[in-house]
């Protein structure tokens, strides 16, 4: 995509959308961390894990 035309534009862009899906993941995780924390330990461990999990396939 040429965007030489428009740059900073691209930029602007780009980085509101970067911060707008971080801000929804870190609203989504922290809902299923406070939904996690109503069970017994053993529920938040294996959130834990997933998501440990998850990061690790991401970059595998």
């Amino acid at each position: 995509v040429n965007t030489d035309s428009w740059q900073k534009g691209f930029l602007a862009i780009t980085l509101i959308t970067i911060v707008t899906l971080n801000l929804a993941m870190s609203l989504l995780q922290g809902g299923m961390g406070g939904l996690a924390a109503g069970f017994p330990s053993e529920y938040m461990n294996a959130m834990t894990q997933g998501q440990a999990i998850g990061g690790v396939i991401l970059v595998w």
